[in-house]
């Protein structure tokens, strides 16, 4: 079955949860991290708040520490939304 792709990945690959949830392997969580910081709208603290916003998320927002390197702010929202779900 082809399943669809999104940034290299098949979809059919991802293990999904009882709740619909994503739950990545280390190394796809890592190259998840790598690419999400290479994203000009994710370089600063508050541009990621306005796409946390953008998402619906914005209520999770207060909770995550979106400061400081960019490499380290994504991995907070990537382990912070992991846990959340």
């Amino acid at each position: 079955m082809d399943y669809p792709r999104f940034c290299g990945f098949s979809v059919g690959q991802f293990n999904f949860n009882d709740i619909g949830m994503i739950n990545l392997e280390v190394s796809d969580r890592q190259l998840l991290i790598a690419l999400l910081k290479e994203l000009p709208e994710l370089a600063t603290e508050r541009s990621r708040q306005q796409i946390l916003q953008l998402a619906g998320l914005g209520e999770l927002a207060p909770r995550i520490n979106l400061g400081g390197q960019t490499l380290i702010a994504i991995s907070e929202i990537v382990s912070y939304l992991s846990r959340a779900c």
